[in-house]
């Protein structure tokens, strides 16, 4: 990919929310080879994968060097150092056996930094995506919206002047600054009459080997699923620049900014493969079920 081809995918990235990096895995037998080594991982019932149960599966990419090939794309790897102006790391991921059908969402408050959004998603189609599996469904531009922060919406919400009932849990306050965040952003995206790409206007099809990356202010999630036996097989990863803390909604939605996230103290340890640096975690591949 040359200079000029890069800066375009950024200028996407800026402009429209996401890129398609078309043909950005050129190996398809690299595909196939992870597609057969997951449904063998998923077929182990101590692995606890359960088909057409919306499961995905955390950290995959450690499974073996081919996983690791997968999301040290060059491709990606060259975008997203320049759109970071910094060397790029994978610091998490999952894998999909089938759509999510999930709500639309913003990443921000899930891979939060300091300074806000040094992050991107990356989407790999491990397969030609039908319309009626669920594809990736988002809202073009909607990255420029500006919307009330974590702060605001959890004052808003459960400041002095609230009147929700105090006896709520922080999990179920944060459940519901979630939730309020992504609403308002969608009424927003709605109500500026923003172009969607989803189930019922599928603008940009993607095929097996495409790229997806996109900006962490991009409302986003998984389209409905038509035909619940259609597999959607696609991989993503979370990316931050090196040395880089990445913290979560638990810090997003307080009342004022945590000690820990002013500090910014970053303590990842890395490993390297094909040049490009990922961040060790000690737990192995695990099924997630509930998610938004």
């Amino acid at each position: 990919m040359d200079d000029v081809e890069i800066e375009k995918h950024v200028l996407n990235i800026n402009e429209n929310g996401y890129t398609i990096i078309k043909n950005g895995i050129d190996n398809k037998d690299l595909i196939d080879r992870i597609i057969c080594d997951f449904e063998s991982w998923a077929s182990k019932d101590e692995n606890n994968f359960k088909k057409g149960q919306f499961n995905r599966v955390t950290n995959f990419h450690f499974y073996n060097n081919d996983t690791l090939d997968l999301v040290t794309n060059k491709a990606v790897n060259s975008v997203l150092s320049k759109y970071f102006n910094s060397e790029q790391v994978v610091y998490s991921s999952l894998f999909f056996r089938e759509g999510t059908a999930q709500h639309y969402h913003r990443d921000t408050p899930h891979f939060y930094t300091n300074p806000i959004d040094n992050y991107c998603g990356v989407w790999f189609a491990l397969e030609d995506v039908n319309v009626n599996a669920g594809p990736l469904k988002y809202y073009i531009g909607s990255q420029k919206l500006e919307v009330p922060n974590g702060h605001e919406t959890f004052n808003r919400l459960f400041g002095e002047s609230s009147e929700t009932k105090e006896n709520m849990s922080y999990s179920e306050k944060n459940l519901a600054c979630l939730l309020e965040y992504n609403k308002h952003i969608e009424n927003l995206c709605e109500k500026e009459n923003l172009m969607k790409n989803d189930e019922t206007n599928y603008l940009n099809p993607i095929s097996k080997g495409d790229i997806i990356i996109w900006h962490p202010k991009l409302l986003h999630g998984g389209s409905e699923i038509i035909d619940k036996n259609l597999t959607r097989y696609s991989m993503v990863t979370h990316n931050v620049p090196i040395n880089k803390k990445v913290f979560n909604a638990s810090h997003f939605f307080t009342s004022e900014p945590t000690n820990e996230y002013l500090e910014n103290l970053c303590d990842f340890t890395y490993v390297t493969h094909n040049n490009v640096s990922l961040v060790s975690h000690s737990k192995k591949e695990e099924v997630q079920r509930n998610y938004l």
